[in-house]
């Protein structure tokens, strides 16, 4: 197939997308007609040998599949984002699979006309180089609704079918401060993204915001191996952003981050808290959060209840304001009010024992 660089075609020039990746560009084809694209897509399954099938499982562990092995996905998408680094830019695209899981498919330009929550079918390779788990170099891509009935995937094909996996390892949440495993629902996560509320911090080419971004990743990615380069700098870009917002030391959100998931998106409470920043639902109304389960708004609505919090004690010193501000966020506002400061609850006190320090640290260290 010729490798010519065209134009991405928006959606209404189009209904049906395929999309061939080169190892060095994009060699794209747009069909007008579905069942082209349809065609397109048939051939390069048909040539990649896709046989056999693999399981959530071995997708989710780290060294399941071999280098060099051709994955077909099914899922949904939920979010893309552009990657800055080293003066060059990786577009990604997050795709949630049907069987619940998030995996990131790496490209070199941006697909325009592909809208998140729409169904898709992928061709995708295992990285040669080493890599975080369920990460992708995307080959092919096609709506699922263009595909003929008959050549539809529910499930998540391989091109290696007597791969077995070894030590395989599932998504389960971090035994965290507040995790429960077993109240986990497989899928819940949602990573789409929603419009932002202000400008973000970073733009292409500003290599010095980039470094902290880059730096920040890092430190998330020591919390929870699990989530892939493109997770952690979503995070991380969203509590700054937000941050920023509402006024709040980014720092500050980081280490109440750390102490209340772990950063694992999936954490569920005993008492029924979820998600990075552990949001109730009494809590999460508060702040008009509609889907504690997205990430974005799971962030959002945690940043914005803290400030709230943090604002009670206006006028206090920046220690007694953070002590008190974080006490409501883990007991409640009444319960401070009640008890007039910390109340005498074990937890609460190791709380803000372990959120005070480990910001202290972070300060200390001189995390931008």
């Amino acid at each position: 197939m010729d490798r010519l660089r065209q134009n991405l075609v928006r959606a209404g020039a189009v209904s049906a997308i395929a999309v061939l990746l080169s190892s060095a560009c994009w060699a794209a084809q747009y069909p007008q007609d579905p069942a082209q694209a349809a065609t397109r897509y048939l051939s390069a399954r048909q040539k990649l040998h896709i046989m056999g099938q693999v399981g959530p499982e071995a997708l989710a562990a780290s060294d399941a599949l071999p280098k060099g092995a051709v994955v077909e996905l099914t899922g949904e998408i939920v979010g893309h984002t552009a990657v800055h680094r080293a003066n060059q830019t990786t577009f990604c695209l997050l795709l949630r699979t049907v069987e619940g899981l998030t995996v990131s498919l790496d490209c070199t330009e941006h697909i325009e006309g592909l809208a998140v929550g729409e169904t898709v079918q992928v061709l995708a390779s295992v990285p040669e180089q080493d890599t975080e788990r369920r990460h992708f170099q995307l080959d092919y891509l096609v709506r699922q609704c263009d595909l003929p009935a008959e050549a539809r995937r529910p499930a998540t094909m391989v091109n290696q079918s007597n791969q077995q996996p070894t030590s395989p390892q599932t998504d389960s949440p971090t035994n965290g401060p507040s995790a429960s495993p077993t109240d986990v629902e497989p899928g819940s996560v949602d990573w789409a993204t929603r419009p932002a509320p202000s400008p973000p911090e970073t733009q292409p080419g500003d290599n010095q915001q980039q470094q902290k971004i880059t730096r920040w990743s890092g430190w998330v990615k020591q919390h929870n191996s699990k989530l892939t380069d493109t997770e952690c700098e979503l995070i991380v870009r969203w509590v700054r952003d937000y941050s920023r917002l509402y006024g709040v030391d980014h720092r500050l959100i980081f280490a109440v981050i750390k102490a209340e998931s772990d950063f694992d998106p999936t954490c569920v409470s005993h008492a029924g808290a979820v998600g990075l920043m552990q949001l109730m639902p009494s809590t999460a109304r508060t702040v008009h959060v509609s889907n504690r389960w997205n990430v974005q708004e799971n962030i959002r609505g945690g940043i914005q209840y803290l400030s709230q919090q943090l604002a009670r004690y206006k006028g206090r010193s920046n220690y007694e304001q953070c002590v008190l501000g974080l006490a409501c966020y883990n007991a409640g506002p009444n319960a401070v009010k009640k008890y007039g400061g910390v109340p005498p609850y074990d937890e609460t006190r190791r709380y803000v024992i372990k959120v005070t320090n480990t910001f202290y640290n972070l300060v200390k260290q001189g995390y931008p």
